[in-house]
């Protein structure tokens, strides 16, 4: 059960693994003074040592028995023993450490963690069975419910990781053992992601995983990508596996595989196992959507569309209709020619990489690319180069201000998602002193140009964005001229970005924005303490300091103040007070009069509290149509992060109206987990109705993530 690289191995019990030849790793703390025979039993660390069930190319996995409890175990070792690296032994115990926090049925459980001679070890419950590759011959091929109920399990298992705060990254049949009764426990997370802190191998670009279950975006390097649905993908390939009893992409060598993964879509099941209900095979298709967004959401939701296809009941997974088909054919296309991009950067096979291609040079090649009439390929090339831009694999030092000349000169592609790519880099690495720079005027005109048009949403706030990421005096004078914007989601940007330029002219204009604009109030003042931590002002000396704090406890003061007076009722119990206006205020909404609705509205606007989302969510689908979208502005804006993790909830509500009024709401709060959200939902949405307001409101937030949905669905609703 090897997984690539130094992928460890785990128990997987066979009776004839009991019976090799014991040589424990070196550095162990057992005699070593003559080899071990057969039948005769080692100790190490308290454990009698029966057998070796597996090595892979960093870890060995034994057999043992403990004395004190008299049970069977398996105690994992790290094969170099105290000589390994102090990174191997680092990524060894946060494998072990990962795997104690995980109590469930069906994943192996850590018993012990510890250290013996300087080699590092731990205990494991001990699996007495196959790994499902192996005992998937036990299983008949029509079988379905069986299939459906253990990949059930398995998610569920993947789930419970998830809870935790841990990405398995390397689900595949061998590392899942099945046990005398049939049931599946998971094990191996040597590759594992710890989001509670650092990765136990993370590294940007490293090929990590194996590639015939690895989703297109680990298999493209993409770690900023790697998230839940990396395991939902793999998931959905073990289940391939499970109904076809073949690999969902196998080709000649490495590159090969990882090229199928990236621009191929697998030989759908029911061509592979005509037994197979259509249902099931929808699910496994839904599983493993190339893009993200277009998968289930979770191991759960995963997890229970399995449960519904046993139970007999309907399943969120469906024939794909015509704008699906378009989604897929959209992204297959980029997919397609990014997998040239991800397998040159990755340096697979026999040391293969972008500085050396048929003796091209590197530039010569990218230079090619974007000018290519081909978007996709123009798009592949864009993005491959500012991945080697900000973190060199194979570009030398020397040659990187010619490399950033052909990556701002994307300025001039006349595709938005294209620019998107210069712009996303100037947004996070525009202020590295290698990259600010090379910004000459040009750059500046067209940032500028691009942030005053709103013709396209998407770009617009990315321009906007990316204006914190360049640091000029003109950026400064557009911010600052910029702050009475109409629209509270561009105010909103312009303001942080005015606080990443860091220039002293910006602190009165924040200050007056902190006292009358109670929706920028927050972002003013994280923009003034930006200012003065990691600002201008902080580079001043001596007792500038206590200037420093003062200003910045004048903002909090200021906005604490503002926020009284914005929320300050008659009457002495203001609390009461509020509760009394609340209740005003529902009242008129459900009125049905026009002119109270309309006032409590204004009323809801001018308090500024996060509760007045959910009053107008509440009598919304009531009120008059020419006040719905007014009454959806204020809401989104009052909208605090527990509001919007309730209406992201309701997106899934069985009532209609209620998912379109979350969504209407969303569209107003200008949050990229917003966006998320509405983009999650809208594969399974149902009605043709709510994701005409799903696309509204995607288009409203106007993030790039969007735009594969937004251009299928205009495809999808084209006459």
């Amino acid at each position: 059960m090897e997984t690539m690289g130094d992928g460890p191995v785990e128990p997987g019990a066979s009776g004839d693994s009991v019976e090799k030849t014991v040589a424990l790793p070196a550095g162990d703390a057992a005699p070593s003074a003559s080899p071990s025979v057969r039948g005769v039993h080692r100790s190490f660390a308290g454990h009698e040592i029966l057998g070796e069930l597996g090595r892979g190319g960093m870890g060995a996995v034994y057999k043992a028995r403990q004395p004190g409890l008299n049970r069977l175990v398996a105690v994992k070792l790290l094969l170099a023993g105290r000589h390994a690296s102090e990174t191997a032994q680092r990524r060894f115990l946060r494998e072990a450490r990962a795997m104690a926090r995980l109590r469930h049925p069906h994943i192996v459980t850590v018993h012990d963690v510890g250290e013996e001679d300087g080699q590092p070890y731990f205990v494991m419950e001990y699996v007495d069975g196959l790994p499902l590759d192996e005992f998937l011959g036990r299983i008949p091929m029509d079988s379905d419910a069986v299939i459906a109920d253990l990949a059930a399990r398995m998610a569920e298992a993947v789930h419970c990781a998830h809870g935790e705060g841990i990405i398995h990254r390397d689900l595949k049949p061998s590392n899942i053992l099945m046990d005398a009764t049939g049931m599946p426990h998971i094990t191996d997370f040597g590759l594992a992601k710890d989001l509670g802190g650092d990765s136990l191998q993370s590294m940007d670009g490293d090929l990590l995983g194996t590639p015939a279950y690895m989703a297109p975006e680990q298999a493209a390097g993409r770690v900023d990508q790697v998230d839940v649905r990396t395991d939902v993908y793999a998931l959905g390939a073990i289940l391939y596996t499970m109904l076809t009893r073949d690999l969902p992409f196998e080709g000649q060598s490495l590159m090969e595989t990882i090229t199928k993964v990236l621009s191929q879509d697998p030989e759908p099941v029911g061509t592979k196992n005509p037994s197979v209900a259509g249902e099931l095979g929808a699910i496994c298709q839904k599983a493993m959507e190339k893009d993200p967004a277009l998968r289930y959401p979770s191991a759960q939701a995963l997890a229970e569309d399995l449960r519904r296809f046993v139970d007999g009941q309907e399943t969120l997974a469906r024939p794909q209709g015509r704008a699906r088909r378009m989604a897929r054919r959209l992204r297959r296309r980029a997919w397609g020619w990014s997998a040239v991009a991800a397998a040159l950067l990755l340096g697979l096979g026999a040391g293969l990489t972008l500085w050396r291609l048929g003796h091209r040079d590197l530039l010569d090649l990218v230079r090619d690319q974007v000018a290519s009439p081909e978007r996709t390929v123009r798009l592949a090339a864009a993005t491959a180069l500012r991945r080697e831009v900000v973190e060199p694999a194979s570009l030398p030092s020397a040659r990187r201000p010619e490399a950033l000349a052909i990556l701002y000169a994307l300025h001039q592609d006349p595709d938005p998602d294209v620019q998107g790519v210069l712009l996303e880099f100037l947004r996070d690495h525009g202020q590295e002193p290698w990259a600010r720079d090379a910004v000459g005027p040009e750059i500046l005109d067209w940032l500028i140009a691009t942030a005053g048009d709103d013709g396209d949403p998407a770009l617009r706030n990315l321009a906007l964005d990316a204006m914190g990421g360049v640091r000029h005096p003109r950026l400064v004078d557009f911010l600052l001229a910029g702050l009475h914007d109409p629209s509270d989601a561009v105010r909103r940007r312009m303001v942080r970005s005015l606080g990443r330029q860091r220039s002293p002219r910006a602190i009165q204009p924040l200050m007056e924005l902190i006292q009358r604009d109670p929706v920028t109030r927050p972002d003013a003042q994280a923009a003034v303490r930006e200012l003065t931590e990691r600002g201008r002002i902080g580079i001043l000396p001596g007792p500038d300091a206590q200037a420093r704090q003062a200003v910045a406890g004048l903002a909090t003061a200021l906005a604490g103040r503002q926020d009284g007076l914005d929320q300050a009722l008659e009457g002495p119990d203001r609390a009461a007070a509020r509760r009394q206006a609340f209740h005003r205020q529902r009242e008129e909404l459900a009125s049905g009069d026009e002119a109270r609705i309309r006032r409590a509205i204004d009323d809801l606007a001018r308090s500024g509290e996060a509760e007045g989302a959910f009053l107008i969510l509440e009598r919304i689908a009531a009120m008059p149509p020419r006040l719905r979208t007014r009454a959806a502005e204020v809401a989104g804006r009052l909208a605090g992060d527990a509001e919007v993790e309730t209406l992201t909830g309701l997106l899934r509500d069985p009532e209609p109206f209620r998912r379109a009024a979350a969504a209407r709401i969303l569209a107003h709060t200008g949050r990229p987990d917003a966006a998320e959200a509405i983009e999650l939902a809208f594969p399974t949405e149902a009605s043709r109705a709510v994701r005409d307001d799903f696309a509204a409101a995607l288009e409203q937030l106007g993030f790039p993530s969007s735009r594969p949905i937004l251009e299928a669905w205009a495809q999808d609703a084209a006459p």
